[in-house]
């Protein structure tokens, strides 16, 4: 079962430290209200300037909308540095420890390969952890922030509130299919590195008795076999990020049409106007990086797959 190695190997040190993942997605949560809260002040002042344009906005009001708006900045900002730190350690202790573990089993191994086996953990573990917090900091995020502005649109119209979601739905879509490929390659990238690894090693023992030139030219022929894998998985990646970028002007397209027809039959103010198109402004580079990182997370299964059958054994 390819899930049984995750369930078995990995997750019980992640259970350890639970305490901190639960305080990164408390931030997390802050964050993003806090973030889809930084419109509405500006909304307040142009909703006002709109309503009496000859009446000039009173200073006091619009000293008190602009502390609310740089109170939510820093509140934005203070969040993410407590979520990213949470994050951080979660990923960093949880992995730390399997890795441990791992290296103890693998010590533990009779005859050879073990300094391979060693590599292989060493190599695994750190690309778990940096994919993991990648995972934890941008996927939770910007995936909340999407769904957020989907029910934040709700209170100003459905139908904005459900074009929105159409065009999430195919960004989650797109980016599935993206990670699904992705992943793909970087199975093959990683067996490629593992016989790049055994290569080397074969070539300083072979210089050690002969020139080594045989050796050379098959080191040689994998290190390009594997920068052709490393190279694909950009593309796929490139190619998700486009496709991405395409749903979100379509969307927004749409959206914001609405929008307007609505403002100038009075049915929408236009500071709800303007909140509408911040809200577009707001999701376009969030969703675009959640679609992206969506792919990384296949060569973050494939490793984590590798050590959890060495935790699982």
């Amino acid at each position: 079962m390819p899930g049984r190695p995750l369930r078995r190997g990995l997750l019980p040190y992640g259970r350890r430290h639970r305490g901190k993942l639960g305080r990164g997605l408390l931030f997390t949560g802050l964050l993003v209200a806090a973030r889809l809260a930084l419109p509405l002040p500006l909304t307040q002042v142009v909703d006002r300037s709109a309503s009496s344009p000859d009446v000039p906005v009173p200073s006091s009001a619009v000293a008190l909308l602009s502390a609310a708006f740089v109170s939510l900045a820093l509140v934005a900002g203070l969040a993410e540095h407590h979520q990213r730190l949470a994050f951080a350690q979660f990923a960093g202790r949880s992995i730390s420890d399997a890795r441990d573990r791992a290296l103890i089993q693998v010590a533990a191994l009779p005859g050879g390969g073990t300094v391979d086996r060693t590599a292989e953990v060493m190599g695994d573990s750190a690309r778990v952890k940096q994919g993991l917090k990648g995972v934890l900091n941008h996927i939770t995020v910007n995936g909340l922030l999407v769904v957020g502005v989907c029910v934040a649109l709700t209170f100003v119209d459905v139908r904005l509130a459900l074009v929105q979601l159409a065009g999430a739905a195919a960004i989650a879509l797109v980016a599935v299919l993206g990670a699904t490929r992705v992943a793909a390659v970087a199975a093959e990238h990683r067996e490629q590195e593992t016989a790049l690894a055994a290569s080397v090693h074969r070539l300083v023992a072979d210089s050690r008795t002969n020139d080594g030139s045989a050796g050379l030219a098959a080191l040689r022929d994998l290190d390009a076999d594997s920068g052709a894998a490393d190279i694909g998985m950009t593309r796929w990646e490139g190619a998700t990020t486009w496709v991405v970028h395409i749903v979100l002007a379509a969307t927004a397209a749409v959206v914001l049409g609405i929008g307007v027809q609505a403002a100038q039959d009075g049915r929408m103010t236009l500071g709800t106007l303007f909140t509408v198109v911040a809200y577009l402004l707001v999701l376009h580079g969030p969703a675009v990086r959640f679609a992206r990182q969506m792919t990384r997370i296949g060569p973050l299964v494939v490793s984590a797959r590798h050590l959890g059958w060495v935790l699982a054994r």
